[in-house]
């Protein structure tokens, strides 16, 4: 019914008389609810107000009679305030009877309350609301359960998506990571590529270079010495030896070249009058000095040795050095050996004298005319040198044999050639380095 249009006599008297349909009776009521004139038409009969109070308390009869709940929209419109008077008096009627409805408008109106209410501070207090209403939705009666789980199923992915954030911000972070170590192991097989590619390049290199021939090799000029072959080229290069030091190189290569001792001045001097006081037959040298005498030594401690003059009672030791005088004395010996207990300097030239008491007498050996006793103490590189050598080439009677002759450690260099020739017996090096070394004066 249009709100324009008055109500008929017939209707204003079936309303009078209270014998309208209740669908049609809340069209009436409705209609007299905005149209003032059919209200003043109402007016003019003086039952008309108790008949509308008494049609109002019958609907209520009827209403409790029939329980017909309000429609979700109604009661929606009615927490909204959003109902016209006619309407808001039907509904509050039928709240004041229907516990069930009533107590579904107190939770639109409780649940208009809380999200109409500031956020708790924080994710943690976002949550707490979420589960607090979808707890409260869960409790309402079964006929709402639709709306409820919808509701609910809102609540739980709102809830799911706050729990998730922090852990999206991890997976992004995890995301950004992955990405940088694919880049980077890309860039690392790129690399291994590369080095595989130059790898493969260094072994077709390798193996052209041992295809080509190299320079000439003289069979005469070839060693076997321990693990190793050592050769001489036409180009007066070594090979077999490349590992080695530059000075251990040099000294392989001056002994394996020359026609004599690869020895100094200096220890060619030493040795030069060693047989005269080694015999003990010559003026001035009544016994003789069996060492050292004449050579270089490795050890600042050597054992200093003599013949034993017949009938002496006991014997004296004096050592001198080349600038102060006396070094060191041994004091009343009865043997014919000493060893000092302490070190002489290392790199300095020595020269030794024997008293020898024989029936209350001195004797003297060596004393003018005859030359002295000298020897020498290897330097403190050179020993160092030979030291690190045995501990490297233990099987090189080549590099041995050759640092022992530059030292001028003669004995020593003298035993490791004639192993060398003993394992090149045909050999003319190994030959030669032997004779050099014998050729020198040692007696």
């Amino acid at each position: 019914m249009e709100s324009t249009e008055h109500l008929s006599s017939k209707q204003v008297e079936s309303y009078k008389r209270r014998t309208l349909v209740p669908g049609e009776l809340l069209n009436v009521s409705r209609h007299l609810a905005e149209c003032k004139m059919c209200r003043q038409l109402l007016s003019g009969d003086e039952g008309a107000a108790s008949a509308f109070i008494s049609l109002r308390n019958e609907f209520r009869s009827e209403a409790l009679a029939q329980p017909t709940h309000l429609r979700y929209e109604q009661l929606a419109a009615y927490v909204d305030g959003a109902l016209d008077e006619v309407e808001r008096e039907i509904s509050e009627s039928h709240l004041e009877v229907c516990q069930s409805c009533s107590a579904e408008a107190q939770d639109m109106v409780d649940l208009k309350a809380e999200l109409g209410r500031p956020p708790a501070a924080g994710a943690e207090g976002e949550r707490n609301r979420w589960w607090r209403d979808l707890k409260a939705y869960w409790q309402k009666p079964a006929y709402r359960i639709p709306i409820q789980v919808a509701a609910a199923a809102a609540l739980i992915v709102a809830g799911a998506w706050l729990t998730a954030r922090p852990l999206r911000k991890q997976v992004d972070e995890l995301n950004r990571e992955l990405a940088e170590a694919q880049r980077k192991n890309g860039e690392l097989q790129k690399e291994a590529e590369s080095v595989a590619e130059l790898r493969t390049r260094l072994d077709d290199l390798q193996r052209l270079q041992r295809l080509q021939p190299g320079p000439a090799t003289d069979n005469s000029q070839t060693l076997n010495d321990g693990n190793r072959t050592v050769a001489l080229d036409q180009e007066g290069n070594l090979g077999g030896i490349e590992s080695v030091s530059p000075g251990i190189s040099r000294a392989v290569k001056a002994a394996w070249v020359n026609d004599q001792a690869a020895i100094s001045a200096e220890i060619k001097g030493l040795i030069g009058k060693r047989g005269t006081l080694a015999g003990g037959s010559g003026e001035g040298s009544p016994f003789a000095l069996h060492g050292p005498v004449g050579i270089v030594v490795e050890t600042d401690r050597p054992t200093f040795r003599w013949q034993a003059l017949a009938g002496a009672t006991a014997f004296s030791v004096t050592i001198f050095d080349s600038g102060s005088g006396e070094a060191a004395d041994s004091g009343q010996l009865t043997a014919p050996n000493w060893t000092p207990a302490r070190p002489l300097k290392r790199g300095e030239t020595y020269s030794w004298q024997v008293t020898a008491v024989k029936g209350g007498k001195e004797f003297k050996s060596p004393e003018p005319p005859a030359p002295e006793a000298r020897f020498k103490i290897l330097d403190s590189s050179k020993a160092e040198e030979l030291a690190q050598a045995r501990k490297l080439y233990p099987n090189s009677h080549l590099i041995l044999g050759s640092l022992y002759e530059r030292a001028g450690l003669l004995a020593d260099a003298e035993r490791e050639f004639k192993l060398l020739l003993a394992a090149n017996p045909q050999s003319p090096v190994a030959q030669k380095l032997l004779r050099n070394l014998k050729s020198l004066p040692r007696k």
